[in-house]
């Protein structure tokens, strides 16, 4: 009799258990498929792009097919693509976790999680994705906004980071050096000439200082710099008086196919950065230390300059032909 009572009680707790699985989230998990697609929407219908962390938010735009952020500078084009593809591309396997417990435990509840990715277009949300712990190499814990259905999938913070900084284009500044037709250095012009057509291209000043040579490979060397010239943030479009930029350490300026451009660098008062503003955007860019000091270095006159060397011709000795002529008579 005892016997028969304790497997009834059995069955009725496994029973009462099974409903709460099922009104909990085991519906979900049962419907779920292994390998299936995470994520499912057009990427080429997506232009609006947001990544939200603890205290900072990416908010990305597509204005005329290019990705900018919310104030209008030029997006990372690639970073922005190579997400959207990931996204596209992620699937799932069986879920690990239901409960609101599991959503707090894998950082992927709605007030406690490592990032949110969301894409619009227009003002349809068309995914929506928290990501949350790591859960191996290259994988985190993440969850559809619409469900409290947790998976592992290929995918990691680093991919969908938070700092604005990281979406940025740094190679706005850069321009290619087959463009740029003139340079100046304080009172030094240079501009650059082909001697021939099938000559490569050299600098000239129509006025050199006196005693002075043009050192064609002191100038390549020292405008190198500037054909890969990445920022590190932008520091805003108004000017700081800790900024140094009232005494620059340096200013040039080129002219290249379609305009002018000039740089001034000024050594911020604290740490070892720069700060870069060019002639042609509204923006105050900080440059790291280690690669403006070399470009001081090597955009100094002293760098561009040589000294002209006097070849000295020693004089022939006067001769006296006709005296000459009397002696060698004698003998």
């Amino acid at each position: 009799m005892k016997t028969g009572i304790i497997l009834l009680a059995v069955l009725l707790v496994a029973q009462i258990v099974l409903s709460f699985v099922t009104h909990s989230g085991g519906t979900q998990v049962a419907e779920q498929s292994v390998n299936g697609v995470l994520l499912s929407f057009d990427k080429t219908k997506v232009d609006q792009l947001s990544v939200q962390g603890v205290d900072t938010k990416v908010e990305l735009k597509k204005v005329d097919g290019q990705w900018q952020s919310a104030d209008g500078f030029p997006a990372n084009q690639s970073k922005v693509s190579g997400l959207l593809d990931k996204l596209a591309e992620l699937k799932h396997g069986l879920p690990v976790g239901v409960s609101e417990d599991a959503l707090t435990r894998f950082k992927v509840a709605i007030d406690d999680y490592e990032s949110r990715v969301q894409l619009k277009q227009g003002d349809d949300v068309l995914a929506d994705l928290y990501l949350g712990s790591g859960a191996g190499a290259r994988q985190s814990h993440v969850r559809r906004q619409a469900d409290n259905v947790v998976y592992t999938t290929a995918i990691g913070v680093y991919d969908a980071p938070t700092d604005p900084a990281e979406w940025l284009d740094k190679t706005v500044l850069q321009l290619d050096e087959k463009i740029v037709s003139a340079v100046e250095l304080a009172e030094l012009k240079l501009e650059k000439v082909s001697k021939s057509k099938d000559s490569a291209p050299v600098w000239q000043a129509a006025v050199l200082p006196e005693g002075k040579l043009l050192n064609q490979a002191g100038v390549n060397e020292g405008l190198q710099p500037l054909w890969n010239l990445q920022f590190a943030e932008v520091l805003g479009k108004e000017a700081q008086a800790d900024y140094g930029l009232d005494a620059p350490v340096l200013t040039l300026k080129l002219t290249y196919d379609g305009g002018e451009r000039e740089y001034l660098f000024g050594k911020m008062a604290e740490g070892d950065d720069f700060v870069l503003k060019v002639s042609d955007r509204d923006e105050y860019f900080r440059v790291a230390g280690y690669s403006v000091k070399p470009m001081v270095e090597k955009n100094a006159m002293e760098a561009w300059l040589l000294a002209e060397v006097v070849e000295e011709v020693e004089a022939e000795p006067v001769v006296d032909q006709e005296a000459a002529d009397k002696v060698e008579a004698i003998h």
